[in-house]
């Protein structure tokens, strides 16, 4: 009786797949192609020159490159570090690696990143990506005065543009 439950438990997931769109046979011609049975039209395809394009990491997921590291960082998906960078299609790996080991790790805060950054070298792991700094002095002037930094110690890019805050209380529980 299991074995049956299954199979059908199966079609039924092929089924509403099919019906919502997400797959298709390969009979149905390619996805956004006319219906089985309707009129197709004749002459040479438009798209034929133009390579197929693949699926946006956000159009797959709205939560971008970041959704995996999302399952334990919450806090991150309201961080305006985070959500700049996911916007322009840059996930957590480009600064922190796969990190494979510390995603894997069930003993919270064991295993760090593959990259992690100590704040002499936070300007250069950013310059990697942003070659220009295009704040107006004021500006820059008005968030350091904001952030009311020490003196004697010089800023650096997240002083300004913002820092992961990784909520240790929240990570234990």
């Amino acid at each position: 009786m299991r074995f049956r439950v299954r199979h059908v438990l199966a079609g039924c997931l092929v089924a509403v797949a099919m019906a919502a769109g997400v797959v298709r046979p390969q009979s149905a011609g390619p996805a956004g192609s006319a219906p089985c049975g309707a009129a197709r039209p004749t002459g040479p395809d438009p798209k034929a020159d133009s390579p197929a394009e693949e699926p946006s990491a956000e159009t797959l997921d709205p939560l971008g490159p970041n959704a995996a590291c999302y399952v334990c960082h919450m806090t991150f998906v309201r961080e305006a570090i985070s959500r700049v960078h996911a916007a322009a299609k840059v996930g957590c790996i480009r600064c922190h690696g796969l990190s494979a080991d510390h995603a894997n790790d069930e003993n919270v805060g064991a295993t760090p990143p593959d990259r992690r950054y100590r704040r002499e070298d936070v300007d250069q792991a950013c310059g990697d990506c942003h070659k220009t700094h295009r704040a107006w002095p004021q500006d820059v002037v008005a968030r350091f005065l904001r952030r009311q930094l020490p003196a004697d110690r010089p800023a650096i890019c997240t002083d300004c543009h913002g820092r992961h805050r990784i909520d240790r209380a929240a990570a234990t529980r």
